[in-house]
């Protein structure tokens, strides 16, 4: 689920960014909100679900989330792989995390 939240969220961030235009959501407010919560909400569901391991899947997200946002000032943006990449990131951050604190709780 993160190789499809994370261009949603990418694409909000630009249109919130760039003010719009051809394919944006003409609201600012609501591209600011899909920019932040898609990258981590949907995730954290898929990795943690609505269980025990919710907090986790979070927790999980939201670092998975920041490591992908860090990664791209070390990765060439206009590279081909960096739509790969990134989202491979966010990806192994968040399950990494998610069964980790999940062991912890446990």
């Amino acid at each position: 689920m993160t190789y499809l939240a994370d261009p949603v969220g990418f694409w909000a961030a630009i249109c919130w960014g760039y003010g719009g235009g051809g394919g944006c959501i003409d609201d600012e407010a609501t591209n600011l909100a899909i920019w932040v919560t898609v990258p981590v909400v949907v995730p954290a569901l898929t990795a943690g679900g609505i269980t025990d391991r919710m907090l986790p899947g979070f927790v999980g997200s939201a670092l998975g989330t920041m490591a992908a946002w860090m990664s791209l000032r070390a990765i060439d943006p206009d590279s081909g792989p960096v739509v790969f990449i990134v989202p491979a990131i966010d990806a192994a951050v968040t399950t990494l995390v998610t069964l980790a604190l999940h062991d912890l709780g446990s």
